[in-house]
């Protein structure tokens, strides 16, 4: 399994947050829809991160 998957979810968390400032602070629609799209890529990591880290709970168990 990954290590500190915790952390890692944290930080895409944190890029996630920072990519919605730059979209709410850019000035041209393109770039505020680059980075709602790269807001959305990084909550889709840590949500897959997350995942992975709930499947591991889940199978520690059975390999014991």
């Amino acid at each position: 399994m990954l290590a500190c998957t915790s952390t890692k979810v944290a930080e895409c968390l944190e890029k996630a947050a920072n990519a919605r400032r730059k979209a709410s602070s850019a000035t041209q629609p393109e770039d505020q829809e680059f980075w709602r799209d790269m807001e959305s890529k990084w909550v889709r990591l840590a949500e897959s991160y997350d995942q992975v880290d709930r499947v591991g709970d889940f199978l520690r168990p059975m390999t014991k």
